[in-house]
């Protein structure tokens, strides 16, 4: 099983996650996690 690398920062509008080499904006963290591991 390949581990993903999870990258991304919070912003004043939520959270860059960054999704297949480009930053998607996410509401939360929690989001982003749920949405890369899924």
């Amino acid at each position: 099983m390949e581990e993903l690398a999870m990258k991304g920062f919070n912003t004043g509008d939520g959270y860059m996650g960054m999704v297949d080499g480009e930053y998607i904006l996410f509401a939360s963290e929690a989001d982003y996690y749920d949405y890369v591991n899924d």
